[in-house]
């Protein structure tokens, strides 16, 4: 056969993800040169597809190889049963509870796709529970197999969430159908992400995955959340002393100052066209050195402080405090615990003091 002397840009599309059949079906493209006759095969190394499982924010990433197989001939259930048994085999060093494994009976009847809830290997052969009860007929010689030829099954890198679909928010589309709708959060502001949505758990297993539309999407950067946990403290008869935490999100940019309102009014609209009676913009890095230069960590440990000066004393001030980026200042502020206090403090020395006597033996002081 004549060879193909140089073979460059390789592409794989998935063409089938399984919907009908299970398995997946691949377009792999490349260019070479012309070749000195007709190809007759192509070789196909995956030898570099290593199964690994991790944990990442509570959530469990798995990865596997694209099909592999646990038996062949060897896994027996028995209908209405919720564990397969695979003989003479053990399979406790290679599947996991929570993945995925697809069985096909020898008769050509319909597979079957289930979710791993246990595995146990007595010595000689492996049990292997499922989440849902096994409704093919009695088979005594299937095959059993695990990682991406089981729709459902977790790819590299992906973390999955499982949600009831009455917990899920619905939500009208333009063409007036209605769709569920899922947050998924604490994910990286500016950082890529791939979706994909399966239906789980009826009495057949679980459904092979959608794709999202756009494909891949990040979360954008923005403003910053508000400042978190502010507390206001007494601080002299004139003063009042408000401490305050970092955002939980920076909004993919580093926080740059904070903004300190005040105002006898719990509604801050005692000042200057319907705005706060009195209000300051500190830079971060100023109100925690030990933060550097550029202040992206001040406040996260220890929390910052600022001191409103000349307050009338006796009179109560509500305070709150916003947090600013490159991207504008959070859209709400943090209003302090307590939502109020009067500047107090001990009381100031006598004006002054004199001593006149009273009697040869006494005096009086005024």
């Amino acid at each position: 056969m004549g060879a193909l002397s140089v073979v460059r840009t390789p592409e794989v599309e998935l063409l089938s993800n399984g919907s009908v059949s299970g398995l997946r079906q691949w377009r792999v493209a490349f260019v070479g040169d012309r070749g000195s006759g007709e190809i007759s095969s192509i070789e196909f190394d995956g030898s570099d597809l290593v199964a690994q499982t991790g944990t990442s924010g509570g959530r469990a990433i798995v990865t596997h190889t694209p099909i592999e197989l646990a038996c062949a001939d060897c896994a027996r259930a028995t209908i209405g049963s919720s564990s397969i048994e695979a003989v003479a085999i053990d399979l406790s060093a290679v599947l996991s509870i929570g993945d995925f494994v697809r069985v096909i009976p020898s008769t050509g009847n319909a597979s079957h796709i289930f979710a791993v809830t246990s595995v146990d290997y007595n010595g000689t052969d492996s049990i292997v529970g499922i989440d849902g009860a096994y409704t093919g007929a009695t088979e005594p010689d299937m095959q059993m197999l695990f990682g991406d030829a089981a729709p459902g099954a977790l790819a590299e890198a992906y973390v999955a969430d499982e949600v009831s679909q009455s917990s899920l928010a619905t939500l009208a589309t333009a063409d007036g159908e209605s769709a569920f709708r899922y947050a998924i959060e604490g994910l990286v502001t500016g950082a890529e992400y791939f979706v994909r949505v399966s239906a789980s758990y009826n009495d057949l297993g679980q459904g092979a995955p959608t794709l999202s539309s756009p494909a891949a999407a990040s979360p954008p950067i923005q403003r910053p959340g508000p400042p978190a946990a502010a507390q206001l403290m007494g601080e002299s008869a004139s003063s009042l002393r408000v401490f305050f935490n970092a955002p939980v999100s920076d909004g993919g940019s580093a926080v740059q100052a904070y903004r300190v309102d005040w105002d006898t009014n719990a509604k801050f609209s005692s000042g200057t066209r319907g705005g706060p009676l009195g209000s300051t913009q500190v830079d971060a890095a100023d109100l925690d050195p030990s933060a550097g230069a550029e202040g992206r960590t001040a406040c996260m440990v220890t929390a910052c402080s600022f001191t409103l000066h000349q307050l009338e004393t006796g009179v109560r001030y509500f305070v709150r405090v916003a947090a600013s980026n490159a991207y504008g200042t959070s859209v709400e502020a943090t209003r302090t615990s307590p939502a109020s206090r009067m500047p107090s403090g001990a009381p100031l020395p006598p004006t002054r003091s004199l001593l006149l006597p009273s009697t040869a033996s006494t005096g009086s002081a005024d």
